[in-house]
């Protein structure tokens, strides 16, 4: 999502995942739906580990879903072996 500063971005997204509360109308989820959502400062991803490990430790997923699920935003296997601190040479289009 793009958009200026301080047009309710960040907001919209809180409050579609469950963050904060809606002023009106309902949110809901489908029963296979596992929501996630990375803080936009991304400290977590700057060190060296690679972005797999990180991934796995805090999604919990093990090693074959991690990977499945990161393929999805255009990550290779090359990519998530690369240190975290590396993300200004992932693919265009990979949103992490």
């Amino acid at each position: 999502m793009t958009g200026p500063n301080a047009s309710g971005k960040s907001t919209l997204v809180d409050a579609l995942i469950g963050v904060l509360p809606l002023d009106s109308g309902r949110r809901r989820v489908g029963p296979g739906v596992r929501v996630g959502a990375m803080d936009q400062d991304r400290r977590i991803f700057e060190q060296a580990r690679p972005w797999l490990e990180l991934f796995r430790e805090r999604s919990g997923l093990l090693d074959e879903a991690a990977r499945s699920l990161l393929a999805k935003f255009s990550l290779t296997a090359e990519h998530v072996a690369r240190a975290a601190r590396s993300s200004r040479r992932l693919p265009r289009g990979a949103h992490v």
